[in-house]
């Protein structure tokens, strides 16, 4: 079914046509909302395509019908992120969000809210653009769990596995207060040696100094 079959209904005033052909090439949930009443105004082709319900009858929801899209869980944080949306700075919202598609299914998306018009005085009404594509949430939490892990020291025993004898001594050194100096002289090597060892170290362990790095040693048992 074409965009045009699948758009019937919707307002010709609210997009034109070139953003309208822009929008309707992207492979993400986009449309269009008042932002008084909450009221759904247009839906990009992506959006038509993967929800089961036509222009003409989305139009007609209110908004607790357009929640139901929405996961209970993320019903609130969402609709605080379209009513509290500072339209006169021109922030965006973001968000995780859970939402239904068509055969009931339930997806991720990374969701933004931004000001798409803004109201003039005896004009309509401010109108809100939400962008969200579909995100693969199990991933980010696995990600975002070992940033965690890494930052508290967990990740450790793997880290450690990284670096090579000569750099787990130098570590040690570091980690009783040793200057560049001391290290070089203690290890039989030159001073820019002992210094590119310590750099080397830091950033192969993705720390951002030599505090941290004593820090890492002192849980790793190097210290």
């Amino acid at each position: 079914m074409s965009y045009q079959e699948l758009s019937q209904g919707f307002p010709a005033d609210i997009i034109d046509d070139v953003m309208a052909k822009v929008l309707n090439k992207i492979n993400a949930y986009i449309c269009i909302i008042d932002a008084s009443d909450l009221r759904l105004l247009w839906a990009n082709r992506y959006f038509l395509n993967n929800i089961e319900y036509s222009p003409k009858v989305l139009l007609n929801m209110n908004p607790n019908d357009l929640l139901r899209f929405v996961h209970p869980d993320c019903r609130e944080a969402l609709l605080k992120s379209l009513t509290n949306i500072n339209i006169s700075n021109h922030e965006c919202q973001v968000g995780f969000y859970n939402i239904m598609i068509k055969w009931k299914q339930w997806i991720w998306v990374l969701a933004t809210i931004s000001l798409y018009e803004r109201n003039c005085h005896d004009g309509p009404t401010d109108k809100l653009l939400l962008y969200a594509t579909k995100t693969d949430i199990n991933q980010l939490y696995d990600q975002l769990k070992h940033l965690v892990d890494q930052a508290k020291g967990k990740d450790g025993p793997k880290l450690l596995n990284l670096l090579s004898v000569k750099e787990k001594k130098v570590i040690e050194h570091i980690s009783n207060g040793e200057s560049d100096r001391e290290i070089s002289e203690k290890l039989e090597i030159s001073i820019h040696t002992a210094r590119t060892h310590r750099k080397k170290i830091i950033h192969k362990l993705g720390l951002k100094n030599s505090c941290l790095l004593v820090k890492f040693a002192i849980e790793n048992g190097l210290g």
